[in-house]
């Protein structure tokens, strides 16, 4: 049996009843998969099936499920609903997935915890929408077309075809907030999408399935496949070559794979639509095997190496600013950000301060800046990680969560590590306020796990009452966000 994890949760004194026999039914066997989980106020069941149905005929005798074994696994199709709240809400050859609202569980006494399986852990975001660029591949380009802020989905259904709704990430995967309209010999409804990655899928007379016409499909948390649809915010362009066989784009933002994003030859131009978060990117193309700069960017800045890329910058300027250097000739900032380019964002001196202006997507980034040729980390900045030569700053852009630490005021020095920064050993340097440590950090959404490490001794945190077992034998704080 997998190993459990604990999710301690402040809930009503009758919870504690029903988690005690929750786990009894855990520890039953050693060859079943079950996995619970906490969301959105329900308890969720997957139970995966076997040659062996006990453990799942244990589960539906002890929470008094009128569902049996024979017709709930064998012969549902659909959603059913129990006699006492529990639903079947996912059923195939391999599992089943049960559910039920903890307001309807039985009374009992105390506060306890939650036992989630540790291999799958509960996932707020099943669904990986943050990524750095994306390109669409539609069978024609006639099938869906973007006006305005507006995406027209169309679908080409059969003759006796009665109903279309559309589902995805944009409308919470409702099932029918989003009906299509037959128009002639197609269905098609326009929707606003969120710039970026979007997932979807067709239900056809209630029927899930992809868009047909779309290439790019890829599988989720849960095992379903969706299409893929991606908002796009920039066109690259190259007006000339029209006698070129092909013609690529390559650059930072996909590390460079020169044979991955061909472009398309479209009255005389090559284009290619494209989504890239905020950032900045070099980049350039290539025209039958050779590599060129953007012959209409005059933005062209070094990489570091010795090359010359076009460069470009998405999204709203981050304004990064430093005092003192008054002596200082040239200053380059170089962090994760950019790769640790070494040529790319030469500070600009004012009066009293050194500034750059540049587009940074919110996240947790190490820096350096790069002074008359020598590496310096930022001195006026509380928050570094690492030590000696490898000593870098810590520069959070929109933070979105506030780590306090009470109670240790005599301490030398207090690090914060977790998910969001790799579980570094030598993680963030928190600053000292009062009697207090404090750290910003920008959290992503869902779950994050975390420890506080005291004068070399990693402790959770003693104000979080949501905690889970972890691989080492001891325990995580934990913090979900919205």
């Amino acid at each position: 049996m997998k190993r459990l994890l604990i999710y301690k949760i402040m809930l009503k004194k009758w919870f504690f009843a029903f988690i005690l026999a929750f786990v009894a039914v855990a520890t039953y066997s050693q060859n079943e998969d079950v996995v619970y989980q906490f969301k959105d106020g329900n308890v969720i069941v997957e139970i995966s099936k076997g040659e062996d149905d006990q453990i799942l005929n244990e589960f539906l005798e002890k929470f008094g499920s009128s569902i049996q074994i024979n017709d709930s696994l064998q012969g549902l199709d659909s959603k059913k609903i129990t006699s006492t709240g529990w639903e079947l809400i996912y059923n195939d050859v391999s599992k089943c997935v049960y559910q039920k609202s903890i307001s309807n569980l039985s009374a009992g006494g105390g506060d306890g915890h939650v036992f989630i399986d540790e291999e799958n852990t509960l996932m707020e975001n099943k669904y990986n929408l943050n990524v750095r660029y994306g390109v669409n591949h539609l069978k024609s380009e006639k099938v869906n077309r973007k006006l305005g802020d507006l995406f027209t989905f169309r679908y080409y259904g059969k003759s006796n075809t009665r109903s279309v709704y559309l589902s995805g990430t944009f409308n919470d995967w409702s099932t029918l907030a989003t009906p299509m309209k037959r128009v002639g010999g197609l269905w098609e409804v326009s929707v606003k999408l969120d710039q970026g990655k979007n997932l979807y899928k067709f239900i056809v007379d209630g029927k899930w399935i992809t868009d047909p016409e779309n290439k790019i499909k890829e599988v989720d948390y849960d095992g379903n496949t969706n299409s893929v649809y991606f908002n796009c915010n920039y066109v690259f362009n190259l007006k000339a070559y029209p006698k070129a066989k092909k013609v690529y784009v390559a650059g930072s933002f996909n590390d460079w794979r020169e044979n991955e994003l061909k472009m398309n030859l479209i009255d005389g131009d090559w284009n290619l639509p494209i989504y890239l978060s905020d950032g900045i990117y070099n980049y350039k193309f290539i025209v039958d095997g050779e590599w060129i700069l953007d012959p209409s960017n005059p933005e062209v800045r070094p990489d570091g190496a010795g090359n010359n890329n076009s460069f470009l910058s998405i999204g709203e300027p981050y304004v990064f600013t430093t005092t003192g250097y008054r002596n200082a000739n040239e200053i380059i900032l170089t962090g994760s950000f950019n790769n640790w380019n070494e040529g790319e964002l030469k500070l600009k001196r004012y009066p009293n301060e050194w500034k750059a202006e540049f587009p940074i997507k919110p996240g947790n980034y190490e820096y350096k800046f790069i002074i008359d040729g020598t590496w310096f980390y930022d001195k006026k900045n509380p928050y570094t990680i690492g030590k000696d030569d490898y000593k870098n700053s810590i520069l959070v852009v929109e933070p979105n969560h506030r780590f306090i630490l009470k109670g240790f005021e005599n301490a030398s020095s207090v690090l914060l590590s977790g998910t969001f920064n790799g579980w570094r050993e030598d993680g963030y340097t928190m600053k000292k306020e009062g009697n207090n440590w404090v750290m910003d950090v920008h959290l992503p959404k869902g779950k994050t796990r975390y420890k506080f490490k005291v004068d070399g001794k990693w402790i959770r945190d003693p104000d979080n009452d949501l905690y889970e077992r972890n691989t080492y034998d001891s325990y995580d704080s934990i913090i979900w966000v919205k």
